[in-house]
């Protein structure tokens, strides 16, 4: 690549220079206004799910845990900032409990969903 104002092709920076973005050298930087470069977006890392075995008897033990507390399945659906039909979904077995529901799960009943197992 090379400065957009004089084809030098060293130390480009982006710039400002009469309201359009464009890479020139240090030197013609002065004509506008240097422009800092756009950080790289760093990814975190997550427990993969194959590293997580759910009970399977989970929708069983879900809708057991919060008829007993007396809870509608509206105000566990808010409790844990999800949709009533995903709720009613994992209650019924016609979802796949996901690790993050789970914990959520396990921390409003304090139950334990997922199942701890050593890798072969």
């Amino acid at each position: 690549m090379e400065c957009e104002i004089c084809g030098k092709k060293r130390g480009l920076v982006r710039a400002v220079v009469e309201d359009t973005v464009i890479y020139v050298c240090e030197d013609c930087a002065s004509f506008g206004k240097k422009i800092a470069e756009p950080r790289p977006i760093t990814k975190r890392e997550e427990t993969p799910i194959e590293d997580i075995l759910i009970d399977p008897s989970y929708a069983t033990i879900v809708r057991l845990k919060r008829e007993a507390l007396n809870m509608k399945i509206e105000e566990l659906a808010k409790k844990i900032n999800e949709r009533v039909s995903t709720i009613k979904r994992i209650e019924q077995g016609r979802m796949h409990l996901d690790a993050k529901t789970a914990k959520k799960l396990e921390k409003v009943f304090g139950i334990k969903l997922i199942m701890d197992y050593e890798k072969k």
